[in-house]
């Protein structure tokens, strides 16, 4: 569960090296990870799950009922994240994997701290504030923050002390750009993820996505950000897309794209809403294609 290994996977996906000046690139996401049982894990991602299940002897994906957090790439690095894995987990079997197996952390003394809870397991918005003991491992020099505490491991990079402070109540956390935040309203589900969308990457996808047209290149350019929201049934799983485009998108870039995405994906679409800055797509695919359709899309089969 080392943040090295999480982040650094995650950004070696999401694009080549860019400067370390460009601007950063937000995402904030929630997988009830339940649905992975009916989806299961994407192809694209699960080599890398494997190879992190291995290093631990004392962490199974079946521990994990929640995952959430908020990552910030800079082409492709992260220089700051937090993720929150909740569920039930052999916190004493951890502890010793980071000892033996992440010599670069230092474990610091165990301390009981003050945690707030809203609706965490309930759809309440009532708060709840109790003790419990945590134990927290640093790595000073990579700015790395392991946290475990009972039913909880929280992972950070940057300011470890803030980052991980940050870590116990990640979620579907604001990105701090209206254009992205403004999504976050229309999207919902068992896995949501939302996320502006700088040049770095803008970049990395007009490479990724060379196989698109013309029309898809020039509305990407036009892209502010953007989210998907998926709910998962047994047979059938609902999809809403949600993207905060500028002034230069046309609602003809809108229809082409959407063609072009149905003809090299198998989901339906239901229904769509054109708004100046906000266009949102309604569809389903049947459970069994879901990671495929997008793959494919993507260009990664």
């Amino acid at each position: 569960m080392a943040t090295g290994g999480v982040f650094a996977t995650t950004a070696i996906s999401s694009g080549a090296a860019e400067s370390q000046h460009a601007t950063p690139t937000t995402v904030s996401f929630t997988l009830d990870t339940s649905i992975l049982g009916t989806t299961g894990i994407p192809p694209t991602v699960a080599p890398r799950v494997a190879t992190l299940m291995q290093r631990y002897d004392s962490l199974s994906l079946g521990d994990v009922a929640t995952l959430s957090g908020r990552a910030q790439f800079d082409g492709a690095r992260v220089p700051a994240g937090h993720a929150l894995a909740r569920g039930s987990f052999d916190t004493d079997g951890l502890r010793t994997d980071l000892r033996e197996n992440e010599p670069r952390f230092t474990a610091t003394a165990s301390n009981a701290q003050s945690r707030s809870d809203r609706g965490a397991h309930t759809h309440s918005q009532e708060s709840t504030t109790r003790r419990e003991e945590v134990t927290r491992f640093v790595d000073q020099n990579a700015g790395e923050t392991i946290e475990l505490s009972a039913g909880h491991v929280g992972v950070a990079r940057g300011n470890s002390g803030v980052a991980s402070l940050q870590s116990q109540h990640a979620g579907l956390s604001p990105t701090g750009q209206s254009a992205t935040d403004d999504l976050a309203g229309v999207l919902g589900g068992n896995a949501v993820a939302i996320g502006t969308i700088a040049p770095p990457v803008k970049r990395y996808l007009h490479r990724r996505l060379s196989h698109l047209s013309e029309a898809a290149h020039t509305l990407l350019d036009a892209i502010r950000g953007g989210g998907i929201g998926i709910r998962v049934g047994q047979s059938e799983t609902t999809l809403r897309y949600a993207l905060a485009v500028d002034e230069t998108a046309t609602e003809a870039d809108f229809d082409a794209i959407l063609d072009e995405f149905t003809s090299y994906s198998s989901v339906s679409i239901a229904d769509t809403t054109v708004e100046q800055s906000r266009w949102v797509v309604d569809g389903t695919v049947s459970t069994p294609s879901l990671w495929e359709s997008h793959e494919r899309f993507l260009g990664l089969r």
